[in-house]
């Protein structure tokens, strides 16, 4: 940034005898010009820029927590889905218990009933198979548990990246709307100068053209 040089308002009484200082002091007033004039447009570039920049970092901040919103969703489903499947596991339990629980009944009527031990054993068989379908259905389940499981890990590992991401937009916000309100600021300062410089140029440049 330029620096201005400050002329007093006594200035405006120049005798008839210091047109030579006038000349100066025209110079000083015409330097102030251009730097006001430099710090106006480099202060202007600065705030159009830190806008620019707080705009996008609003954008990406909005982006990132749909994308939060969408995981916790996804998490939500991977626990219902658990739960259903745990559901399942534990009614086959209950099948199974239900079925050994006959065979049992079965196992105890062979010794008083022989004439139907062909009978019962062909339902114990079945009842076998029965629960050999059972427990392949319980693996399957276990797997599709992990399976939920692994995507709420995997759910959990993005909502982290997430919010560390979030975080970082946000303070990057933060510091271009800090740096937006200080251009801004500046930019209506030197805007104020030059007009101030450039009024303070024409005053003199109108006197030394009457002393001519």
């Amino acid at each position: 940034m330029k620096t201005i040089t400050i002329l007093l308002t006594s200035l405006f009484s120049v005798s008839v005898f210091a047109q030579a200082n006038i000349e100066q002091k025209m110079g000083l007033l015409k330097q102030n010009v251009d730097n006001s004039t430099h710090n106006f447009s480099e202060y202007k570039s600065n705030f159009e820029i830190s806008v620019k920049n707080f705009n996008e970092s609003t954008r990406v901040v909005n982006e990132l927590r749909k994308l939060k919103i969408k995981a916790l969703k996804d998490g939500k489903r991977a626990d219902a889905n658990a739960r259903v499947y745990g559901q399942v596991i534990e009614k086959y339990k209950l099948f199974i218990k239900s079925e050994e629980a006959e065979i049992d009944k079965e196992n105890k009527a062979v010794a008083r009933l022989q004439e139907l031990i062909e009978k019962i054993q062909l339902n114990s068989v079945k009842r076998q198979a029965f629960i050999a379908n059972y427990n392949d259905e319980i693996e399957k389940s276990k797997a599709e548990i992990e399976n939920w499981r692994e995507k709420k890990r995997q759910v959990a590992s993005v909502l982290t990246e997430i919010d560390t991401r979030e975080a970082a937009s946000l303070d990057e916000r933060k510091k271009w709307q800090e740096k937006k309100g200080v251009y801004r600021k500046e930019t209506e300062k030197w805007a104020k100068e030059k007009r101030k410089t450039q009024k303070t140029y024409n005053t003199f440049a109108k006197l030394r053209k009457a002393r001519k």
